[in-house]
């Protein structure tokens, strides 16, 4: 009997330490905790090789230079993080092509629903479909003019501090995310994107 306690012992340890069951890690899947890894409102002062790319109305946004996402055959793809008053609240990534803008849009209304709330923007010449899940509003954006189209991910406790105008303005400039920076060094594996 003790050598069945001391078995069942070991396996509670071992499950709580490679799942989430006992443990503060964050489910890199579940995007209403965090994005890739890391917990929504981490603070920017704990991600050590995280470079600022710019600020714009006091939202100063980031890229990973650690890590690289990719949604087909290698080709990276620009994230941008998002941080205000230094926690992150959102993601941001540039979709590249009409295709790659598609592929995303079928990933999305498989996962959180077929049917988003959609909205056109006069002010900015814009489609919005817009998708809830816990905390978390996705946005998937298209400018009708210029044609950048973006993937925006928010979480909306720390969002709300940020004015909605501009979370739906696209930058002015195009932030190319290889190489990155200050460092130029390159990712050494390309992570899959649509795996949240």
């Amino acid at each position: 009997m003790k050598q069945l306690w001391t078995i069942i012992c070991y396996v509670v340890i071992v499950w709580s330490s490679t799942t989430n069951g006992f443990c503060g890690t964050v489910d890199t899947t579940d995007i209403g905790e965090g994005f890739s890894g890391i917990k929504w409102g981490t603070d920017i002062k704990d991600l050590q090789t995280f470079e600022k790319a710019y600020t714009k109305d006091n939202v100063d946004f980031y890229l990973n230079p650690d890590k690289a996402y990719s949604l087909e055959k290698g080709t990276p793809v620009t994230v941008l993080y998002g941080f205000s008053a230094n926690k992150l609240f959102a993601v941001y990534i540039d979709l590249e092509t009409m295709e790659i803008y598609g592929k995303v849009n079928r990933y999305i209304r498989k996962k959180y629903g077929d049917f988003p709330d959609k909205s056109y923007s006069s002010k900015t010449n814009q489609v919005i479909k817009k998708w809830k899940y816990k905390d978390v509003k996705i946005k998937l954006k298209l400018n009708n003019e210029s044609l950048q189209m973006k993937l925006a991910i928010y979480y909306l406790p720390l969002s709300l501090q940020v004015s909605e105008e501009m979370q739906e303005t696209f930058p002015k400039t195009r932030v190319e995310f290889l190489p990155t920076l200050k460092t130029k060094k390159k990712p050494k594996q390309l992570f899959p994107l649509l795996s949240f």
